[in-house]
């Protein structure tokens, strides 16, 4: 499985924030801007590049920051979990 933001999901950048902003979905309430830390940032930076799996993304934060192989798959899944519930990210083939 794979997993890709949602069509309609921008990822912008606000002072020295990154934020994800809805556009034209109804399912999310357009007055709340997602403010990202600094992992979440560059997981949400892959994910715009395109689809990827979670094996991808966690050797992606494993090659960036010095974090194990298991905290970093427990917390993307958390993570992916999290904003699947928000409609930020679809799982795909």
């Amino acid at each position: 499985m794979k997993w890709t933001l949602k069509d309609g999901i921008l990822l912008q950048e606000i002072g020295d924030k990154k934020v994800l902003v809805a556009l034209n979905i109804d399912t999310i309430d357009y007055s709340q801007v997602i403010t990202l830390n600094e992992t979440a940032a560059c997981l949400a930076e892959k994910l715009n590049a395109g689809a990827c799996s979670e094996d991808e993304l966690v050797a992606h934060i494993c090659e960036l920051y010095e974090v194990d192989e298991t905290s970093a798959r427990k917390d993307i899944q958390e993570l992916m979990q999290e904003l699947g519930k928000q409609h930020i990210v679809d799982a795909c083939d």
